[in-house]
């Protein structure tokens, strides 16, 4: 297995988690298929991005300021 296979699956397992997590907390309450509702299951799939997103950002602007001795 390559690198970005391993990530991709730890990105798919971490989403579908958090997914059914979503769906279950919907499905207790009761609540109905409104849009707050589908912008929760949405917003599983989109909060790991930006996590890697601001990380990637954060450790290029470390090395960009970095000062050499």
């Amino acid at each position: 297995m390559t690198a970005s296979t391993i990530l991709l699956l730890a990105y798919a397992m971490v989403t579908i988690f958090f997914l059914l997590r979503t769906h279950e907390e919907g499905e207790i309450s009761g609540a109905g298929w409104d849009r707050s509702r589908i912008a929760g299951l949405m917003a599983c799939v989109a909060w790991p991005v930006v996590l890697v997103v601001v990380a990637a950002v954060v450790f290029r602007a470390s090395r960009s300021t970095r000062v050499s001795a």
